[in-house]
C-alpha cells in the first residue's frame, strides 16, 4: 500500500481540484459550526429576556423590542 502522497500523485491532475473542493468544504463546515454555536447563545439570551416579561400586559410589544435588539434565529422568526 502506498502513502496518501503516492495515491494523490497517482490520481493525476484531477486530484488538485478535488483537494481544493475538500479544503473549501472543510472551511464552510467550520464556519457553520461557529455560526450555530453563536446563534445558540443568542437564542438563550433572547429566550431569557423574553421570559422576564411573562406577566406584563404589554409583553408582546416588549418581546418585539427585545427581538429587534437580540439577533438570533428565534428572534428573527418572531419579528
Amino acid at each position: 500500500m502506498g502513502s496518501m502522497t503516492d495515491l494523490f500523485i497517482k490520481g493525476g491532475f484531477m486530484m488538485y481540484p478535488i483537494l481544493a473542493c475538500s479544503v473549501v468544504a472543510l472551511g464552510i463546515t467550520f464556519e457553520r459550526l461557529i455560526y450555530l454555536a453563536i446563534a445558540n447563545v443568542n437564542n438563550r439570551k433572547f429566550i431569557a429576556a423574553a421570559e422576564k416579561v411573562n406577566g406584563d400586559p404589554r409583553r408582546l410589544s416588549k418581546i418585539k423590542s427585545i427581538a429587534e435588539r437580540v439577533q438570533s434565529p428565534v428572534s428573527a422568526i418572531l419579528k
